[in-house]
């Protein structure tokens, strides 16, 4: 059963020069996200979840509806972390530009 994710997104362009804000604007186009989410009956009762496109982010439920939750929770956690570590690999310096997508799921 997939579970399609739509994108809202807003950042700031404070910080991109003049010139690129011009052919930024210009190429912007609507953002869409399509995940497939995977679930299966656990042996042990209840369902596991997946992305098929992030096996990395993966959970569990008793029900469909819980495993779709949870599954939701783990894209958060896994997001996080990774936004985190690489943050700490790459600290911001004047010339990072960086850009933040919010994605809302219907």
């Amino acid at each position: 059963m997939p579970h399609r994710v739509l994108a809202n997104w807003q950042f700031s362009l404070e910080k991109i020069p003049a010139i690129d804000q011009v052919s930024l604007v210009m190429s912007l186009k609507p953002l869409h996200l399509r995940l497939t989410a995977i679930y299966e009956v656990a042996p042990e009762g209840g369902y596991t979840s997946t992305f098929e496109e992030l096996p990395d982010v993966f959970s569990e439920g008793e029900t469909i509806e819980e495993a779709k939750a949870n599954l939701m929770d783990a894209l958060e956690l896994v997001l996080s972390y990774h936004r985190d570590q690489a943050r700490k690999r790459q600290p911001h310096q004047s010339s990072t530009i960086r850009e933040t997508f919010e994605f809302a799921v219907p």
